[in-house]
């Protein structure tokens, strides 16, 4: 509590590194505006750490909210939705999709195949994405009745929201501006552009997540992230 009023109650947001919250944080303020909204960056894929395992991957999800939870002094009663936001990298692809290239410095992604220095190794890091996000996947709620849902960018963020599947870094940030400048003041089209596109994947849940398992649907520009919008998605269709 501060100055005897009650706080807003909490959208949890978890994204994998800084460019994302650039890029999304502002809209989501907006969108989530009867909500306090944190977005927590991990500056890692948690999904491809060496924890592979139901208990596991959850448990680290469970770790993550109970420590926001406990700093800031709420309790799970204060926290509305945990909304996690991840990149498929290809992670659901055949390993015949994967190639082998040794001069590469960095993993190089096209709509249909994986090149990388260790094909192995990327091999690995696949089957160990693919199993710890289909966990995810499988949740409803998460540290009991909080409701928790994941939504996916493919293969990437800068694919989805820029077309641009290979970034670096100095385009990763000057891009994530320039998408929030273009529309921190037009959610609607924001809106728009999430649930309306032609990578937009806008089937129920469960169903979103079957699709991006198929064939080299992960690499492949398409986001399921417009479901988290869906009351505003309705009115959108609705309105024409």
């Amino acid at each position: 509590m501060t100055s005897g009023n009650a706080r807003k109650k909490v959208v949890f947001v978890v994204v994998e590194g800084p460019t994302d919250d650039e890029a999304l944080g502002i809209m989501l303020e907006k969108i989530f505006d009867r909500f306090e909204v944190h977005v927590e960056i991990m500056h890692c894929d948690i999904t491809t750490e060496n924890v592979a395992g139901e208990n596991r991957v959850v448990n680290r999800m469970q770790k993550i909210l109970r420590g926001y939870v406990q700093r800031n002094h709420y309790t799970l009663k204060d926290i509305d939705r945990v909304v996690h936001i991840i990149d498929t990298d290809g992670s659901f692809v055949p390993d015949s999709c994967i190639e082998e290239e040794t001069d590469l410095k960095k993993v190089r992604y096209s709509d249909s195949r994986i090149w990388a220095r260790s094909r192995e190794a990327i091999i690995v890091r696949n089957a160990r994405k693919s199993a710890n996000v289909r966990v995810l996947a499988g949740l409803e709620t998460i540290l009991g009745n909080v409701p928790y849902s994941i939504y996916y960018m493919s293969s990437n963020l800068d694919h989805v929201l820029y077309d641009k599947q290979n970034s670096t870094n100095d385009e990763k940030g000057k891009n994530a501006y320039r998408f929030a400048q273009k529309y921190r003041n037009s959610i609607s089209e924001f809106l728009n552009f999430m649930t309306l596109s032609d990578f937009s994947v806008m089937l129920p849940y469960d169903e979103s997540w079957e699709y991006i398992y198929e064939g080299t649907n992960s690499l492949c520009r398409h986001t399921n992230l417009g479901i988290c919008f869906s009351e505003y998605y309705e009115k959108l269709i609705e309105e024409g």
